[in-house]
């Protein structure tokens, strides 16, 4: 009998103590003088090169372009290419995905296994994005000569991978019988960086196959974008003087590839403690670096004990 049971990756390196059993890590990646530094080990002042993915379309607008232009104006430029970027990005991650592999089920017995790789792309993404990324991919050691035992490589898109894996959760449950051939649904994807929607009618259940009933959609937002509102909403509610004493400059002027320590800090502490828990109405509390710890309990600002609270 096949076992279904997925065994997920949650022991990221990191420099916060927090992301220890996350099942996500960052997509970012930064080159320093003493080597790569990538996901959640990036420290929050150092420069990094993130959403890099969504520059691998040739067509550049929203907040790639942005990211683009602000990495050019830095005293080295852009030296890599964004395809080299995410294969370096890539790199890390297969390595690490090894070091997993070989702590859980033994290098050798493992090794002895066909591998199928999956590889994932947003609906609206081009064929000549595609390539980008499967280029990428194979540089980053995806491929038969680094892994001899890979058998297959298949692509598909985000939303019909999060569409199937959904499907088949639900397989023996009591809404299993609610599914039926002609079936159709809406998927909203929301990732970091992008968003897409689309809508798939159920053409088979065992094995499951579905059909694209219209054309996807997609835009760049996300949950990234989430992170850059925390930020104008930081601002707002400490007021723009006591704002510049963590950040250096308004929110709306702040780099996308960079910031402050102090601030770097805090958006990594709104990410961890109160946007990757959020269900609707609760209430978080974030430490305020100095010098606002020193700032007076302050009911109209929600600061107490030096801390800001945050609301739905």
């Amino acid at each position: 009998m096949l076992d279904k049971h997925i065994a997920v990756v949650k022991d990221w390196p990191s420099t916060h103590t927090k992301i220890g059993t996350k099942e996500k890590v960052p997509s970012e990646i930064a080159y320093t003088p003493e080597g790569i530094q990538w996901g959640s080990s990036i420290a929050p002042k150092i420069e990094r090169h993130m959403w890099t993915k969504l520059s691998l379309e040739t067509s550049q607008v929203g907040e790639a372009a942005k990211i683009l232009h602000e990495l050019s104006l830095n005293d080295h430029g852009p030296t890599k290419q964004a395809v080299d970027i995410v294969a370096d990005y890539l790199a890390q991650v297969k390595d690490h995905l090894v070091k997993n592999l070989d702590q859980r089920y033994g290098k050798e017995l493992w090794r002895t296994l066909p591998i199928t790789l999956v590889i994932t792309v947003p609906a609206v993404w081009s064929d000549a994005a595609k390539d980008r990324t499967i280029h990428a991919v194979r540089t980053a050691g995806f491929n038969a000569t680094k892994l001899p035992q890979l058998k297959r490589t298949v692509i598909t898109t985000e939303p019909e991978a999060a569409a199937i894996h959904t499907i088949q959760s639900l397989r023996g449950s009591v809404t299993d019988h609610q599914f039926a051939i002609g079936d159709g649904f809406i998927v909203c994807d929301m990732g970091g960086g992008t968003v897409d929607l689309i809508s798939y009618r159920v053409a088979k259940l065992d094995p499951t196959i579905l059909e694209e009933s219209t054309i996807g959609i997609g835009d760049q937002c996300g949950g990234s974008f989430v992170d850059r509102g925390f930020l104008r909403w930081l601002e707002r509610r400490l007021g723009t003087a006591d704002f510049i004493k963590i950040a250096g400059e308004r929110s709306e002027d702040l780099p996308r590839t960079s910031l402050s320590s102090k601030l770097g800090r805090m958006v990594q502490d709104f990410v961890m403690e109160a946007k990757s828990g959020f269900s609707g109405d609760e209430h978080n509390f974030l430490r305020l670096p100095a010098p606002l710890s020193a700032i007076i309990d302050d009911e109209a600002r929600g600061i107490c004990d030096g801390e800001i609270e945050l609301t739905s």
